[in-house]
């Protein structure tokens, strides 16, 4: 087999659809909806609303096939054309009958809670549906459940059929009449800017620079002042450094005009009397623009509070479970979770860094 194929089938995760259906949080990124011998495509959008297709290859197998004649109406059909079809049908032969128009299905933009989404996932997941999840969205605890869940039932015997006396063949339980819980998926706020793992070095300046609004500044009392020295310092530093690579500028980062504008605001608020620190409204609008450009991705966050909450700290190891439990499957984490893994095996007496120097 292809390797990239390899590599991408040990990427992802196929879950229970109804258990799995809440990890389909990407927006944009279709989730594909397998293990019926007709695939489905689950598409998020922001809202969240969520928009269900037929694999165009199976479409022909989902008009035919009876296990869907509930769900079908709840799929408007396209007829998919191509620049061959006008070329097929000049060579059609006259009396010929037509080759049936292949079709795309697919749902409406719907929120989770519709009757419609409902009705269709329920059904998919009476039929044992599965959902195919990139592994970095799910958490090594909900992996570590999933795995000992399916050694469960590979260790479970099965019940013994009597082939010879039953009057009619045994068979298994309609699922239809089961009610499958389907977990909601968690509702992600609207974030700004573009997803990044690691703050820039501007933001960081601008995080600093406007916590400082708003603190009083008493004669008697240095610690504003020191902290309106050091933070200018740092912004004095930084203009020279862009100044000196200002052909290498990236287009994300303040000019050097906006950097001077702060320069000489924190210069007239330090030399002000004013009772607490009061940023100009340009600059500060400024600053919120530059927090705006960027978020933390997930891997970002669960890194930072990494940093925060764990390295170079013995926490009880209750605590260190639950963190590793809540972190999500990603190969970027990989070296966090070998320090937190090391720490619950009393391999270390503190959960180390898992920087290499």
């Amino acid at each position: 087999m292809d390797e990239s194929k390899v590599r991408k089938a040990l990427d992802t995760v196929s879950i229970p659809l109804h258990e799995g259906f809440k990890y389909a949080t990407n927006t944009n990124t279709s989730y594909t909806i397998a293990g019926l011998g007709v695939n489905f495509s689950l598409m998020p959008y922001n809202g969240p609303m969520y928009v269900v297709s037929v694999n165009d290859k199976h479409s022909k197998e989902f008009e035919k096939d009876k296990r869907f004649d509930s769900i079908r109406s709840l799929f408007f059909g396209t007829p998919i054309s191509s620049i061959y079809d006008k070329v097929k049908e000049d060579q059609e032969q006259p009396g010929k009958k037509k080759r049936k128009t292949l079709m795309h299905y697919q749902t409406g933009q719907l929120p989770f809670e519709s009757e419609p989404l409902q009705t269709i996932i329920q059904t998919l997941a009476q039929m044992d549906a599965v959902i195919v999840v990139p592994r970095e969205q799910i958490t090594y605890g909900d992996v570590k459940e999933f795995e000992s869940r399916s050694e469960r039932d590979d260790n479970e015997p099965w019940d013994v059929l009597d082939w010879k006396n039953a009057d009619e063949v045994p068979m298994p339980p309609i699922r239809q009449s089961l009610m499958l819980r389907i977990s909601a998926p968690v509702v992600m706020g609207e974030q700004k800017g573009k997803p990044v793992f690691r703050h820039s070095e501007h933001y960081c300046l601008a995080q600093e620079t406007m916590a400082l609004e708003g603190l009083p500044m008493p004669h008697t009392q240095r610690s504003t002042i020191d902290a309106l020295r050091r933070c200018y310092m740092k912004w004095k530093e930084y203009f020279r450094l862009s100044a000196s690579r200002v052909s290498q500028q990236q287009e994300v980062q303040p000019s050097l005009v906006e950097q001077r504008k702060v320069c000489r605001d924190l210069q007239r608020v330090i030399g002000n009397k004013a009772s607490s620190v009061e940023l100009a409204p340009n600059v500060k609008a400024l600053l919120q623009d530059i927090l705006d450009s960027e978020y933390l991705d997930t891997n970002g966050l669960y890194y930072a509070k990494f940093e925060d909450e764990m390295m170079f700290m013995s926490p009880e190891k209750s605590v260190a479970q639950a963190f590793l439990d809540a972190l999500p499957c990603s190969a970027t984490l990989d070296g966090i979770r070998k320090c937190i893994e090391d720490y619950l095996e009393d391999k270390t007496d503190i959960i180390n860094s898992p920087d290499k120097w």
